[in-house]
């Protein structure tokens, strides 16, 4: 380079147009860390992609932030790779959103990480789905949060499950909202066991229904209490079987009295064991039914003892018959005055 620093930035869009690209890539580190946002703005996407990766890096932030928007659609991917991260903010959110897929491909995981709000939330959907799995671990809890729904939505379920326990920790229960099924079936139960209460409660039946029994077993106690009724509802067979007996004994009242029919049906022998007495003390009428011979012999003296009056003369002659000794024996007076002649007839049988 003849040229002198000063000589250089005096140059006319009209003779910067004329340098060729031998010429450009023989700028110095000096040279170029001196250039002005006028000259670096009137080089054309071929003197550009001219530019060294050494001259790259000396570039001046407000120089990066004149570039045009066609200038940085011709950086290559090595140049991109080695702005840093005072320069990569630098750039225009317009010329950032214009960045193409490959660009985005070799953004660094240092870069991604110090990308700020404004520069996420100008990300196009199809740069979003470009990051690599190692770029998303690095996304901010601020600029995750920040992502709109499109956004959200475009991440793969590779790059779904490269999200940290603190990402996912992160996630508003609005923006949960619109995360996919194939998405939450995509989170390990690390990741599920991390999601926060409210984000629980506010699960779709569909979302719901697309965790697998290991996820569901994931939950912590606190979780599962926190599904509303309408989804404890919508609890597959295969989800009820999956709950553990730990989670079993943390249920409130209100939980156990929406499990339907069929799944309460459903329910292991240790689970209902498992139960505490004031949920026992609630069953409506068809969970009762629900409970057959095998599931009421498996309650416990102490849970025996808190059904009502109501859900005593609600068993059926079966079950009377099924009762253990240690059964009868935890019966109450009210409860016996509870029973029917025809039930009061069926112990004769048992």
């Amino acid at each position: 380079a003849l040229l002198s620093t000063a000589s250089l930035n005096a140059l006319s869009s009209l003779q910067v147009s004329a340098l060729s690209t031998d010429q450009v890539a023989a700028f110095t580190s000096a040279q170029a860390a001196r250039l002005g946002s006028a000259l670096l703005s009137a080089l054309s996407s071929s003197q550009i992609m001219a530019l060294e990766t050494s001259d790259i890096v000396q570039l001046r932030t407000s120089a990066v932030a004149a570039l045009t928007t066609e200038q940085a659609i011709a950086l290559s991917s090595t140049q991109i790779s080695i702005f840093n991260t005072a320069q990569l903010a630098a750039l225009a959110t317009a010329n950032l959103a214009a960045l193409s897929s490959t660009q985005i491909i070799a953004l660094t995981t240092v870069q991604v990480g110090a990308l700020g709000t404004s520069a996420f939330q100008a990300l196009q959907t199809s740069q979003i789905e470009a990051f690599e799995v190692a770029d998303v671990a690095v996304i901010s809890t601020v600029n995750l949060r920040s992502l709109l729904t499109l956004q959200l939505v475009a991440l793969g379920t590779k790059q779904i499950a490269a999200l940290t326990t603190g990402q996912i920790a992160s996630l508003s229960s609005t923006a949960f909202l619109s995360v996919t099924t194939d998405q939450l079936a995509a989170l390990q139960t690390a990741k599920v066991a991390a999601l926060s209460t409210s984000n629980i409660r506010n699960l779709s039946t569909d979302q719901l229904a697309s965790l697998s029994d290991t996820q569901v077993a994931a939950l912590a106690d606190l979780q599962v209490n926190a599904l509303s009724t309408l989804n404890v509802a919508a609890l597959s067979t295969a989800h009820i079987v999956a709950l553990t007996t730990r989670q079993y004994a943390s249920l409130s009242s209100n939980w156990v009295q929406a499990l339907t029919e069929d799944q309460f049906s459903a329910l292991q022998t240790s689970d209902l064991a498992s139960l505490g007495n004031a949920s026992v003390k609630i069953l409506n009428t068809k969970q009762i039914v629900a409970l057959g011979t095998t599931g009421l012999r498996t309650l416990t003296s102490t849970q025996f003892y808190s059904l009502s009056t109501v859900q005593i003369a609600n068993l059926s002659n079966a079950q009377i018959r099924a009762l253990s000794t240690t059964h009868i024996a935890a019966l109450q007076t009210q409860q016996v005055a509870a029973l029917s002649t025809d039930r009061i007839q069926a112990f004769s049988t048992a």
